[in-house]
């Protein structure tokens, strides 16, 4: 799989979440109108200056909508990419054991709720699009989510977990020790 299909898989999946911020609106900026010397030069000058805003907010109108039309046609891109790519990983894997990838979830398990299982296990759509993934892709992103729990976990350290004293973090003045062991 090429590097940019791994990107918009990447975003995909960031976007899916709702982590991705809006993307940027641009940004106009208005010309001072000249100097206005005679009350002829005012109607057109006012004319003037009425055309100009409307055709910004009209340009800024257009804009919007092509940035919403690219990521559109961005998302279909990718799921015309993972559907193809999920196509051939099935394929391969039918061919290479005789049976269909979709009998390996067939398998009678015992629940706690209902007893032995006779179902068959649905997975969510991004779990299947996951799994359809190149193997270097998904240990890329794995490693990407461990990078970034270990960032949260950091960062929400000073939340305690109790209101136990052994749960809060600092230090023994005597020995300087962090591990609050009696």
């Amino acid at each position: 799989m090429t590097e940019s299909k791994f990107w918009n898989a990447v975003f995909y999946l960031i976007q899916s979440n709702g982590a991705l911020p809006p993307p940027p609106t641009p940004t106009l900026t208005l010309t001072p109108a000249p100097t206005i010397t005679s009350t002829q030069d005012v109607s057109i000058t006012g004319t003037t200056m009425e055309t100009e805003t409307t055709m910004q907010l009209l340009l800024q109108q257009k804009n919007e909508e092509i940035a919403q039309l690219k990521e559109q046609i961005s998302k279909l891109r990718l799921e015309r990419d993972l559907k193809a790519t999920a196509t051939a990983t099935a394929t391969a894997t039918s061919m290479s054991n005789g049976t269909s990838n979709s009998n390996n979830h067939n398998t009678i398990h015992y629940c706690s709720h209902c007893g032995d299982r006779n179902g068959k296990w649905v997975m969510e759509k991004e779990s299947t699009e996951f799994l359809s993934l190149d193997e270097e892709i998904k240990s890329k992103l794995r490693e990407a989510k461990k990078k970034r729990l270990e960032e949260v976990h950091e960062q929400m350290k000073f939340i305690l977990d109790t209101d136990d004293m052994k749960d809060s973090r600092g230090q023994w003045s005597c020995c300087g020790n962090d591990n609050y062991v009696k």
